[in-house]
C-alpha cells in the first residue's frame, strides 16, 4: 500500500500536457530534471535483486553462512532507496510530458488531478543562475481546488553536468504528504545532502521523526555514504533503538541504545562491517556493560568469513566471544568504529 499513492499519480500523468505538445523543453532544463539515481545508495548486490539472489545461492560450499550485517545493510539501503524512488520516478513520469506553463526562469507541469487520486499535484523547475537549479513537487487535496499547494519534494543544486553531476540538497516531506493523502503510510522528513559532481559520490542522509508501516514508532537516524570511482565504497549510519526489544527474557530492559554501523566494501563485493553499541540499558545489566563491539567480514559471494564479538565491561577485563572464521580472510584487516 505504501507506493499506491505514487503509482496512481504516475499513471494519471501519462496524458498531462496534451494541450501543449508543441512546447519543447530546452536541453539545459531536460538535463536539470532530478532523477532517482542522484541520491540512490548503491552497494554490491543491493541495486539488482537478481544479482543478490544469485549471490545468495552461490556459496563456495554447503553450510556457508551469509553475512548478517551485509544483509542488514542491504535491507536498510533498499528501504531508503524505495522511499526516494517513488517520488523521483513520479517526477520523471510527469516531465516526460510537455510542460503546461513557462515562467520567467523555468517551467511548470500541472496542476493536474490524476484519475482515482485524492490529490492534485504540480512540478516546478527553475533556473536560479548559471548551472544552478531548484525544483519542487507540490500537492493539495483534490476537493480544495482553489487552495494553496504544499511541498512534498524540494531540492536545489549546482550542476557540473546535468542533475546526476551536482552538489545539492533534497528534502522529502512525508508528514505533509500523509496529511493530504490518506493512502500514504510513511511519515517524517528525509533530507539528502550530496556531492555527485566528481568521479565518486558522497551522500549524507538525515531521517527526522521517520516512520513507515514496519516501525513501531517514529525515529531519527543519520546515514553517510561514499562511493569511489572504482565502485568500492563505505557506508555508515547511526540510530537509537532498543537492542533488547526482541529478547523475551529481557523485557525489563526498555531503554534505547545508541547503535553505529560502519560498512566498507570493494568493487568485487568483499566487505567488512564494524558495529558499536553504547548507552541505554547496557549499564543496567549484570555485569554492567560499557560498550559492545561486533566485527564481521564477508567474501565476494557475501559469505561470512569472520565474526568477532567483544564486550567492554564497566569494571574488569573485556569479554571476547570465540571468533568465528579466520580474521586473515578479511579484505579490510583493521576494525573502524564510528
Amino acid at each position: 500500500m505504501r507506493y499506491i499513492f505514487v503509482v496512481v499519480l504516475a499513471i494519471g500523468f501519462s496524458h498531462v500536457g496534451c494541450l501543449v505538445e508543441e512546447n519543447k523543453l530546452p536541453d539545459e532544463f531536460k538535463q536539470a530534471i532530478p532523477e532517482a539515481g542522484i541520491v540512490n545508495l548503491d552497494i554490491p548486490g543491493g541495486g539488482d535483486s537478481e544479482t543478490l539472489r544469485q549471490a545468495l545461492r552461490s556459496g563456495k560450499a554447503d553450510g556457508d553462512v551469509k553475512a548478517k550485517y551485509y544483509l542488514d545493510t542491504i535491507n536498510g539501503v533498499r528501504g531508503l532507496n524505495a522511499m526516494t524512488w517513488g517520488l523521483l520516478h513520479l517526477v520523471d513520469d510527469i516531465t516526460d510530458n510537455p510542460y503546461t506553463e513557462k515562467v520567467d526562469n523555468g517551467f511548470v507541469w500541472g496542476p493536474h488531478t490524476p484519475a482515482l487520486s485524492l490529490v492534485t499535484i504540480k512540478f516546478t523547475l527553475l533556473k536560479e543562475g548559471d548551472n544552478h537549479f531548484s525544483y519542487s513537487l507540490q500537492v493539495r487535496k483534490k476537493e480544495d481546488s482553489s487552495g494553496p499547494f504544499d511541498d512534498v519534494l524540494t531540492g536545489e543544486y549546482q550542476s557540473s553536468g546535468g542533475a546526476l553531476k551536482s552538489v545539492g540538497i533534497m528534502v522529502l516531506d512525508f508528514d505533509t504528504m500523509k496529511s493530504l493523502d490518506q493512502t500514504t503510510v510513511a511519515s517524517g522528513v528525509i533530507t539528502f545532502d550530496y556531492d555527485t559532481a566528481g568521479d565518486g559520490r558522497v551522500i549524507n542522509v538525515m531521517l527526522d521523526g521517520f516512520q513507515d508501516g514496519e516501525m513501531d514508532e517514529p525515529g531519527d537516524a543519520t546515514y553517510s555514504y561514499q562511493e569511489n570511482a572504482d565502485l568500492s565504497g563505505q557506508y555508515g549510519f547511526s540510530l537509537v533503538a532498543d537492542v533488547h526489544q526482541d529478547d523475551p527474557e529481557r523485557q525489563d530492559l526498555v531503554l534505547k541504545e545508541n547503535l553505529s554501523y560502519h560498512i566498507r566494501w570493494t568493487a568485487a563485493g568483499n566487505g567488512r562491517a564494524d558495529v558499536l553499541v553504547t548507552g541505554g540499558d547496557l549499564p543496567n545489566v549484570t555485569p554492567a556493560v560499557e560498550s559492545f563491539y561486533v566485527s564481521e567480514c564477508w567474501d565476494e559471494f557475501f559469505n561470512q568469513v569472520f565474526l568477532q564479538q567483544t564486550v567492554m565491561l564497566a569494571a574488569g577485563d573485556p569479554w571476547e566471544g570465540e571468533p568465528i572464521g579466520d580474521g586473515t580472510q578479511c579484505i579490510f584487516a583493521e576494525a573502524v568504529f564510528r
